[in-house]
């Protein structure tokens, strides 16, 4: 069985570097890149969350993120709002609090990506992550199933 990371990233469209680099003003390597940088980072981020006991406001945020159908049942309607996305995103906001502004410049230098790129990947990973979650537990997990996931795949991001 794929790991969530796997998951999530075998449900994105071949050509998802090139549409997230065209709309970002980005080149599509360091686009693609960047996000699956990202992806990992929240991932490990929300297991940590999880293991402490506070996987439930944050299963809050993945089953609201269900509540309208699964979105990596259509990763390129994400990917054509990755633009426009408002913010950094809920998620990546609840998982790295403060840390997510000197974590954003950490990934827009590593990669050679422009901040507002980065804050719309971020934005664009959370509803990826709780696609991938709905994909491996279902469109109604629990607070014990999603802790449960994160914290055993935990080493593998």
């Amino acid at each position: 069985m794929a790991n969530l990371f796997d998951t999530i990233l075998s449900a994105l469209p071949a050509d998802t570097g090139d549409v997230l680099g065209a709309q970002l003003g980005e080149s599509p390597d360091a686009a693609f890149k960047g996000l699956s940088g990202i992806i990992p980072l929240l991932l490990t981020a929300f297991a940590g969350k999880a293991a402490s006991g506070d996987a439930g406001s944050l299963l809050s945020l993945a089953q609201s993120g269900l509540s309208g159908g699964n979105p990596l049942d259509n990763p390129g309607g994400l990917l054509g709002s990755a633009s426009s996305t408002g913010g950094v995103g809920g998620l990546a906001s609840q998982l790295l609090g403060s840390n997510l502004a000197p974590i954003a410049a950490a990934v827009a230098g590593y990669f050679g990506l422009k901040g507002s790129s980065v804050n719309s990947l971020f934005a664009l990973a959370g509803p990826l992550i709780t696609g991938g979650i709905g994909k491996v537990l279902g469109a109604s997990p629990s607070a014990e199933s999603v802790r449960d996931l994160l914290v055993s795949e935990k080493d593998s991001y």
